[in-house]
């Protein structure tokens, strides 16, 4: 679990994991999972500090695996909804995220997805999932 020093108050930590190539903003209480393997880098984690930086709806729509499913945290005040898609433009699942909330897809087989989300305050955004 993520405890912040109040110097980090104003702007934005961010945990950028270089193996999965996904990107996860550290609140308080907040926690990250991985796993790993032998012969994985030790420099797989980039950790870095926006003080510009100030959440948007976009941003606080989180987007993750645990283990082989793919979890969607919506940190925002409003529902959205998260549409995963193949590579090959196939729709797998529909899930709606309550405010406040997260939700997860059943485990998936290992390749590349796309998550599209959608609410009132964005009109659309993709992600592109790694589960492996």
């Amino acid at each position: 679990e993520f405890a912040l020093s109040d110097h980090f108050a104003k702007g934005g930590v961010f945990l950028e994991d270089l193996s999965r190539g996904v990107t996860q903003r550290i609140v308080d209480g907040g926690s990250y999972s991985f796993d790993a393997k032998r012969g994985d880098s030790g420099a797989r984690f980039r950790l870095s500090y926006d003080e510009e930086w100030v959440e948007s709806a976009e941003v606080s729509v989180l987007v993750g695996t645990v283990g082989k499913r793919i979890v969607i945290t919506n940190n925002s005040e409003h529902a959205c909804q998260a549409n995963v898609y193949t590579t090959d433009g196939k729709l797998l699942i529909r899930l709606d995220v309550k405010p406040g909330s997260k939700s997860m897809t059943e485990p998936l087989i290992d390749g590349a997805y796309v998550v599209s989300l959608q609410s009132p305050a964005t009109s659309s955004n993709v992600r592109k999932v790694v589960v492996n």
